[in-house]
């Protein structure tokens, strides 16, 4: 079963009744186009440093635009950093990306409720080795109980996790708001992520402080997001968000791209309206 392609159906069908359905089906061909052209940049530039590892990409329908994108963006860094030489970067490429499939494969092979508490352990798994490694990272966390600007915007979530939630707490899940849900879920099917009311975004696990109230079971991505040096400029809304220095532990990185490949991308909020429909 194709589990994307099922969810995808699903909220067609739930869309319809409100005569949002040409809503849901542009953000879903708009996002495909987007995602074809993307990943074919990514590929070219892949071709810059190993033309066969470029055409083991065009052939792998697995690799996604958040695969590549994440694995440019460290490259890149590591570049500026001068951490890495140009006649390394193949290597590094090809080991990145044998990383990143052998994560997918594994997860393949895993029942759904296996699948969520090894990505879990995998996750916060790659934030203690990092931080353990990088004790200057850990001095430099600005995240602190309470401090939810990350919980306000577009939340990435898999299915498998989600059901886990629901069955760990299907009080919360009653008591959110379905119309909550809609608007959240509408914000995200037009694609305007962030930009979108702060007080509408915010998760609906959060409580009146802003904190987590369904922590240790938390989705895969608010486990591996941090801010770094000053959360000051973490709100959306802030006129200097770009300020905001962000990490994501590089192993993590393999595992949540690995797991959106697999499950396919959605909002938590669309997910938990398709389980309370």
């Amino acid at each position: 079963m194709n589990i994307s392609l099922e969810l995808k159906n699903a909220l067609y069908s739930l869309a319809k009744p409100l005569g949002e359905e040409e809503v849901v089906r542009r953000k879903f061909e708009n996002s495909q186009n987007a995602k074809h052209h993307e990943v074919m940049g990514w590929v070219r530039a892949v071709e810059r440093y190993d033309t066969e590892l470029a055409e083991e990409l065009r052939v792998n329908n697995i690799v996604t635009d958040s695969m590549l994108f994440n694995r440019f963006n460290y490259l890149n860094y590591l570049l500026n950093k001068k951490a890495i030489e140009e006649k390394d970067v193949s290597l590094w490429l090809r080991f990145t990306f044998t990383s990143l499939l052998a994560k997918f494969d594994e997860y393949s092979s895993l029942e759904m409720n296996d699948f969520v508490h090894k990505y879990h352990e995998d996750l916060d798994s790659a934030s203690k080795i990092h931080f353990k490694n990088s004790p200057e990272d850990l001095k430099q966390l600005a995240c602190k109980k309470g401090c939810s600007a990350c919980c306000h915007q577009y939340i990435p979530a898999v299915l498998p996790e989600v059901l886990e939630l629901a069955s760990k707490y299907p009080e919360k899940l009653q008591n959110i708001e379905t119309s909550k849900l809609y608007e959240m879920s509408k914000f995200h099917l037009q694609e305007q992520g962030r930009f979108s009311s702060f007080a509408i975004q915010a998760c609906p696990f959060l409580d009146s402080k802003g904190s987590c109230t369904v922590y240790s079971d938390r989705p895969g991505m608010c486990r591996s997001y941090y801010a770094k040096q000053t959360n000051l400029y973490c709100d959306p809304f802030h006129p200097e968000f770009e300020k905001t220095q962000s990490l994501v532990p590089e192993e993590a990185s393999y595992c949540m791209s690995a797991a959106l490949s697999l499950y396919g991308e959605f909002s938590l909020a669309e997910l938990l309206l398709l389980l309370k429909a």
